[in-house]
């Protein structure tokens, strides 16, 4: 049975690569405008990888044959960081016109009569060009397949999401606009009641009128709040039940026995989020399939069950939702990694005997890097698993592996249930107010300097059976010697502490302000190549605040300490 043949599953991928067609329109033309942007050869990679998988999955031949050379092409002039030539991107205008006019003639349920054969030859032309380019590389790689999206029936109505986007963004103007209010009406009444010569008794009646009539709309706005973003929350299902077939389609194809199950399905998140999550499970299962899980015969000479298994737990933690790929598979070989790695010139042997079993193992999210060595449809390009963590970051989440050699892989995605309006702690650092994403923060702590030492160099204190290195975000922001080290002996410091797999860290700032609701904002291209900042928000006074990135924060924090050994106390 084709998924063409079930109605829902052929409207959500002709829907999907719609989506993916506008998107390398747009980008498309940013490379004519642009020519020497690699970035938009490689946002134009992914939408043709992700139209090639899913054009493979409805079986249309004509959209999947030209799309893989286009791949191809792409592919290597991403890796060559290859300027177009206008020849070039004429093919790719071509192949953008050529895959609409297939996917008009799919939604109508026309056949396909499109000649794609003079576009694969002119496409081979340009990969012959390309492969010739003297060019050097620039080592940059991609993502496999993503799953269709779904439109949720619900038991009312069908909603357009992108209307309620916009309420939401509407709520979060709201939700700013009154912090404003609030806090400008409790400086109004700190004013008032320090005023010792105000006598006027109306005046404070009618403060504390209006001090009542704010606490109520902040109480029926937080109804309001969570009653809509209530409405873009779906269950895990709505996604979960798109795999089984793709289990069974891809299993078949490679000679396997593979089953998949689920724990959890009735978890609720953010429909964009569970959107944009499906690229990176959609992946992971596809390796587990491909790389992971052995053939039926080999599976019963190590005395392994002949049908393989992958399953998908999801369940709620605090404010975030935690997706657990498992497969019984063989593992991953950290020794098969090490010897990529140096195969690749990614590590030195020197290097490679200073990481940790867990270091080699998370080498899989390098670009480029690939344990396969036979191209398939299915994986082997040495693409996806970078874009696969890139993907989470983005989505403001974690992924992390668990491997045991020859008993199977679990990968955990981590991911917020929201991205529009959070809680946040926040913090002053040299008078300058950040925000710390609260689910980012595994504690606050205030730290006498007797309970601080030094080891190798580092500030550290001992927190319940755990070391925990600090770093000064004075320092970091100023690029300035260790402020630590020049604490008095009866100060103390406040330290907020984060955890990122296995180890914390311990970041100083001056002042703990406390737990804010914030609208998170997108910040420019320019800023975000720090990577230390999340984002952006306003705060009461009608300032800008930059939110603290955990990834980035910790990382500026490792580089700072390897370029300023004298951070110790």
């Amino acid at each position: 049975m084709s998924f063409m043949d079930d109605p829902e599953i052929r409207d959500t991928i002709l829907y999907e690569i719609e989506q993916r067609l506008e998107q390398y329109k747009e980008d498309l033309n940013n490379l004519e405008k642009d020519p020497s942007n690699n970035e938009f050869i490689k946002k134009i990679f992914r939408y043709i990888h992700t139209i090639k998988s899913n054009s493979g999955m409805i079986e249309c031949k004509e959209l999947t044959g030209f799309s893989h050379k286009l791949e191809d092409l792409l592919g290597i002039m991403r890796d060559k960081s290859i300027k177009p030539t206008e020849e070039i991107l004429n093919i790719c205008k071509e192949s953008h016109s050529c895959s609409s006019e297939i996917l008009t003639k799919l939604k109508q349920k026309k056949k396909i009569d499109t000649n794609t054969e003079t576009l694969i030859e002119k496409i081979n032309k340009a990969i012959q060009y390309c492969q010739n380019s003297k060019e050097a590389l620039s080592g940059d790689n991609d993502i496999v397949a993503d799953v269709t999206k779904e439109f949720v029936n619900t038991e009312n109505i069908r909603v357009n999401l992108n209307k309620v986007d916009n309420l939401i963004n509407l709520l979060g103007e709201l939700h700013l606009t009154n912090r404003m209010h609030f806090s400008q009406f409790y400086e109004l009444k700190k004013m008032l009641l320090s005023d010792k010569k105000n006598t006027n008794r109306n005046l404070a009646l009618l403060m504390d009128e209006l001090e009542n009539k704010i606490l109520k709309f902040n109480y029926l706005f937080d109804e309001f709040r969570n009653d809509l973003l209530n409405v873009r929350m779906i269950k895990v299902s709505s996604l979960f039940n798109r795999f089984p077939k793709v289990v069974v389609d891809l299993s078949e194809k490679l000679n396997k026995k593979i089953g998949i199950s689920f724990e959890g399905e009735e978890t609720e998140i953010d429909k964009r989020i569970l959107e944009e999550a499906a690229e990176p499970i959609l992946h992971i299962i596809r390796n587990a399939i491909d790389h992971g899980i052995e053939s039926p015969e080999v599976r019963v000479q190590n005395k392994k069950k002949k049908l393989g298994m992958i399953n998908i737990k999801t369940y709620p933690r605090g404010g975030s939702i935690i997706i657990e790929i498992n497969d019984d598979g063989k593992g991953i070989d950290s020794k098969s990694i090490k010897k990529k790695l140096l195969e690749k010139g990614m590590y030195t042997k020197k290097e490679l005997t200073n990481l940790s079993e867990k270091e080699i193992i998370n080498s899989i999210f390098i670009p480029g890097f690939s344990t396969k060595e036979e191209v398939s449809h299915i994986s082997g390009r040495g693409i996806g698993m970078d874009i696969v963590s890139e993907k989470v970051k983005d989505l403001k989440g974690e992924i992390e592996i668990d491997s045991d050699l020859n008993k199977g892989t679990t990968f955990k995605i981590i991911l917020p249930m929201t991205l529009t309006i959070i809680e946040g702690f926040s913090v002053t650092v040299n008078k300058e107010e950040y925000i710390f994403i609260k689910d980012d923060v595994k504690f606050l702590l205030k730290i006498e300097k007797p309970q601080l030492h030094n080891l190798v160099n580092k500030t550290i204190v001992d927190y319940e059976d755990s070391v925990i290195p600090i770093y000064s975000l004075k320092d970091i922001f100023s690029n300035s010697k260790s402020s630590i080290k020049k604490m008095k002996a009866d100060e103390s410091i406040n330290l907020v502490v984060l955890r990122q797999k296995d180890n914390f860290y311990g970041f100083q700032v001056d002042a703990f302000n406390g737990i804010k609701s914030i609208v998170l904002k997108n910040i420019g291209t320019h800023i975000n190549k720090l990577s230390i900042f999340e984002g952006a928000t306003i705060n009461e006074e009608g300032n800008v605040v930059m939110v603290i990135s955990k990834s980035g924060l910790i990382q500026k924090g490792l580089n700072y300490y390897e370029k300023n050994k004298s951070l110790s106390g």
